[in-house]
């Protein structure tokens, strides 16, 4: 599998599934980046105390998150749970300085 996401940062981590791991990145840089990125809708941005990963969905991760999607749905219609659907939306906590950009959300 190829990384889709190259970086020349030393202290960058790059893994083979397209998620680029950066440590060391301010709350602002990451606000910054999400503002920045809003038209790239298919790179996600999760930020965790100083700890930034950036992935990219391969065709394979799509397919499970549609899959998955599915039996959510499927699941609460059945047992008649009412659900919000979000799709995919950026949620921050400043305060805990954490923020996730799930591909779908209930």
């Amino acid at each position: 599998m190829t990384t889709a996401i190259a970086s020349s940062t030393p202290l960058a981590k790059v893994l083979p599934t397209n998620i680029t791991i950066l440590p060391g990145i301010h709350w602002d840089t990451y606000q910054n980046l999400v503002r920045d990125l809003e038209s790239q809708p298919g790179m996600r941005l999760t930020y965790d105390d100083g700890i930034l990963e950036i992935m990219m969905p391969l065709p394979p991760h799509e397919t499970f998150k549609k899959l998955l999607g599915r039996f959510v749905e499927v699941t609460t219609e059945e047992i008649g749970i009412e659900i919000r659907s979000l799709g995919s939306t950026t949620w921050t906590r400043e305060d805990l300085r954490k923020g996730l950009e799930p591909d779908e959300c209930y």
